[in-house]
């Protein structure tokens, strides 16, 4: 998996944790926030300490939607610069991945969705 594919991954887990907050809510999955929280702090200790990143991390932080790109772009260079964050970022995301098979698309479309549901739709549920 290309650190590209990665970064977009990570991006769309921290703007869907950014969205809901830290609040575990009915029928999420156990561990899930506290796992998001620690791909967070991950996140923010890389690019929080990097003087060319601080104030990427810093935006993303106050509109996530808005500043995914910029984040994508500062994670993916992030992750092929540092073999050490590659990895420990590549645990948190085996950790939250949903089950095997199917295409990265599926996958990462499959982990947020299953991660936080739809609305009108618990985590996990398939929409009908």
């Amino acid at each position: 998996m290309d650190t590209s594919a990665i970064a977009s991954i990570i991006t769309g887990l921290l703007q869907q944790y950014l969205a809901k907050g830290s609040a575990t809510g009915p029928g999420q999955q156990p561990g899930v926030m506290e796992k998001l929280t620690g791909l967070y702090n991950l996140v923010k200790g890389k690019l929080g300490s990097q003087p060319d990143t601080t104030q990427t991390m810093q935006s993303f932080e106050q509109a996530p939607e808005q500043h995914g790109g910029e984040m994508q772009n500062a994670l993916s260079q992030q992750l092929s610069d540092d073999p050490g964050f590659l990895s420990q970022a590549m645990g948190f995301v085996q950790q939250l991945k949903p089950g095997a098979g199917g295409s990265l698309i599926e996958k990462a479309g499959g982990l947020v969705s299953g991660l936080f549901g739809k609305e009108g739709e618990e985590p996990g549920q398939k929409a009908a």
